[in-house]
Parts: structure tokens; sequence; C-alpha cells
């Protein structure tokens, strides 16, 4: 896997304006069968019937692609344009090297941001942004396309608090069908919200709130609140419980191949509407008894579940039409409970070396079940299996 690249930046008007820009390429050889695996990745699925701009070919031993950014903007003033392109080929890789979750992209976004860090009666600091953005693949349909305005400000009791809100008509989607043909999406919406307290007060706290909604019917809604205690300044307790509630129409499940589906190239892609629950429970402990002796607590119990109902199929390829699939399906249903916690004791026995004791967990299991209880649930954490690891570790200074 070989990865090449360079970047840089221009600034000019007085150094207020800026101008970047990126540009790399990559190859990766080997196997048939390991060439062929990347083609069908998720980040490419060079498989599927209805691209015009790629075939796969399971003879290929390499493949090869670019990447470019170019990104105008204004870093200083009350109003701060941003304007950039990005594209990255189908045949890019740099999985070995980091995380790239998909190819075959053009994306665009252009975005106006207000900064007024003049301090008011009511406001030490405001800061607004308001965009659109669209991204296609190299085929030129629409991946992904919206509009937003984000808000966030600074009170001058030390409160802060931010808004968004996200639009989208409706566009392709050239993944939902792990491989198959590209499917339309309905208009979306998603918005988050958070609000937090004066963390200079011994008790202060944080809520969050994440909400979507879809022409499908479709939906999220999640909400949780940190609070954070702190007795004495070498104490900090925090307990931060969330909760999430998500409704999926288009689950995708499998495909198969079926003649008669003609209009979905001979295979009949299935989904189902998903029903998810989960709640987490994380808790931290931060206390430094001295300036050589500390010691750090974290526990996290996590539950979740699915439940699939009223199985469907796709009716033709860059439509949103489904119909009722009575085929098999095995229960997919599923309740998952874990816990996962560590407790650290560092002590700097002198200037520059310390010993660091680590006791880490992982307990967790699965049953086959869609509904969340969570008295039920959190009970049966103590009798899943488990995984403990105790961590050892000396650092030493030798002057030299």
């Amino acid at each position: 896997a070989l990865t090449a690249g360079f970047d840089g930046y221009t600034q000019f008007n007085q150094n207020s304006w800026v101008f970047e820009w990126v540009g790399s390429t990559s190859r990766v050889s080997g196997s048939e069968e390991a060439i062929a695996l990347t083609q069908q990745s998720s980040a490419r699925y060079y498989q599927r019937p209805d691209a015009e701009h790629i075939t796969f070919d399971p003879t290929r031993t390499s493949l090869s692609g670019w990447s470019g950014r170019a990104m105008l903007s204004k870093n200083t003033g009350r109003w701060r344009p941003n304007v950039q392109v990005q594209a990255f080929s189908p045949g890019y890789e740099t999985n070995d090297a980091g995380f790239m979750q998909r190819t075959d992209m053009i994306s665009t976004h252009a975005l106006m941001q207000y900064v007024n860090e003049e301090p008011t009666k009511r406001f030490r600091e405001r800061n607004t942004w308001i965009g659109v953005w669209s991204n296609r693949n190299f085929d030129g349909d629409t991946v992904e396309r919206g509009a937003f305005v984000d808000a966030f400000g600074s009170l001058q009791n030390f409160w802060e608090y931010r808004a968004a809100l996200f639009v989208s008509p409706g566009s392709f989607n050239d993944r939902l069908t792990r491989g198959g043909p590209i499917v339309r999406t309905r208009a979306s919406w998603s918005s988050d919200v958070s609000l937090g307290s004066d963390n200079r007060k011994p008790f202060y706290f944080t809520f969050d709130g994440h909400f979507e909604g879809n022409d499908d019917d479709s939906y999220v809604r999640n909400g949780g609140v940190t609070l954070n205690y702190r007795p004495s300044t070498n104490l900090l307790l925090s307990v931060a419980p969330y909760y999430s509630r998500s409704f999926d129409h288009t689950q995708y499940l499998f495909a198969q191949t079926d003649t008669s589906a003609t209009q979905t190239y001979g295979r009949r892609y299935v989904f189902a509407d998903l029903d998810q629950r989960s709640f987490e429970l994380a808790t931290r402990v931060d206390w430094t008894l001295n300036s050589r002796l500390s010691f750090q607590l974290y526990m996290q119990p996590f539950i979740a579940s699915g439940d699939y109902h009223d199985y469907h199929s796709l009716v033709a390829a860059r439509t949103a039409d489904y119909t009722p699939y009575a085929g098999a399906v095995s229960d997919p249903n599923f309740n998952f409970r874990s816990v996962r916690g560590s407790a650290v004791v560092r002590w700097e026995f002198r200037p520059g070396s310390a010993l660091y004791v680590v006791w880490n967990e992982n307990r967790s299991d699965v049953v086959p079940i869609g509904n969340l209880s969570i008295n039920r649930d959190l009970r049966a954490i103590s009798t899943a299996p488990s995984h403990d690891v105790i961590l050892v570790k000396l650092s030493y200074w030798i002057p030299l």
C-alpha cells in the first residue's frame, strides 16, 4: 500500500484570507482475492449493478486513486465566508494508513460564519454558522444535500448554549443496499441542542439532545445530562445518564437472487422496520490526593435493544418504494448488556518517574429479545461473561 500527497496554503489581504489545498494519490496491490475485497468494500462498492463509472473486475491485482481539496476562507472580522470543494476518486484507498469511510465522492459547501466576541449586557460571545452543502458521486448522483444553521452563545453568567438545525430535501443513497442499486431517500431534518451551566461552580451540568425526523416516519430522539460535582479543587465526581430511542424504516437485512426482481437487477433487497432503544450511565471519579498521587475511576453500564418487524423489499432502483416481503427471515432481534470499567492509580515516586496500576473490566452479553427494560437489563449485567485485565507500568527517569 503506497500513499503520497502534498498540502499548502496561501494567505493574502493582510493575512485575513487564506487559500488551502491538499492533493494525494494512492495505490494498493496484491492478490486477485485481496483486490476483489478492496473493490467490494463498503468504501466503494464496485459491484453496484447500476453504476456507470465503475466496474468490478475479479482479475485485478492493483487499485489506484486520487483525492484533492481546495478551500477559501476568511479568518478575521465578524463575517467570515468559507467555500470548499473536495473529491475522492473511486479507487482511492488509505485505510492501510488511516481511516476512510468512503470514496467516489465530490463534496462542496458554502457557509457564512458570524463571530461577535465583544461583550454585551447579556453575552460574552456569540457565533452563528449558516450554509449549504452538496455531495455527489462520480456518476453525478446527488447522495446528500441540504442547508443548516448553527448558533452558539456564552452568557455573562458563564452559561453556554448551542442550537443547530439541518434540513435535507432528499436525494439518493448509493450505500443503502450494500452494493446493490441506488435508492432514493426522503426529505429529512435533524437538530442538536445543548445547555451548560457555569463550570466554575462546585455543581454544574450539561444537557445534550439530538433529534431527527424523516418523511418515511423514521426518527431519532436522544437526550442526556452530565452532572458534575467538585466538592474540593482536587476531587471531581461526574455522572452522565443518556437515553436514546430511534425508528428506522429502511434497516437493511439481506439480498437474495430472484429472477422476477427485474427492476432491481435480479436480486431482491430486503429491509425491516427497526425500533432501537439504549441507555447508558457513565460515572467518573477524578481524585488528586497530592502532586504525586492520583486516582481515577470510570464505570459505564450500557444496555440496548433492537426490534425488527414489518419486512419489506425494494420495488425498483432509484425509487423509495417498498413492498411487503413474505419470505422467511430468521429473527434478528437483540438485547445487549455490557459494562466497561477501569481504575487507575498513578504514583510519581520521584520527579520524572511514576508507577501506574490499572484495572480494566469488559463484561457483555447478548440475548435474542427485542425489548428494553432498564431494571431487568442492568441487573443482568452482573451475570454476563467478563474479561478482566490488570496492568502495571513503571516509568523511571535516568538523568544523563
